[in-house]
């Protein structure tokens, strides 16, 4: 998978520095949270709005949806938290991951 990743990051990295404007653009894009949310609030209101005659069913799913998504949220935070200690960090150096 690290193979993977360093393919789309060289692919990605090549465009870096070539535009000024493109690069300021994108950082600035990146520190907008609400762009990033947008798109997925709108889809869970739309699907909380919809009117139909299955408004009940698809309201639960919603709410399974969002609180299945926050749990796996956690989960993953938690193997992060677990398994990358600062002093493992620390002691291997910061390309120890890659080697």
């Amino acid at each position: 998978m690290l193979e993977f990743d360093n393919a789309i990051l060289n692919y990605l990295n090549q465009y870096v520095g070539v535009s000024p404007r493109f690069d300021a653009a994108v950082v600035f894009l990146s520190w907008i949270s609400l762009l990033k949310m947008t798109p997925l609030i709108l889809i869970l209101w739309s699907f909380w709005f919809i009117r139909d005659g299955n408004r009940v069913n698809r309201r639960k799913d919603v709410v399974l949806v969002f609180l299945g998504s926050c749990i796996a949220m956690a989960i993953a935070r938690a193997i992060v938290i677990l398994t990358l200690s600062s002093a493992a960090f620390i002691q291997s150096g910061p390309d120890a991951a890659y080697s």
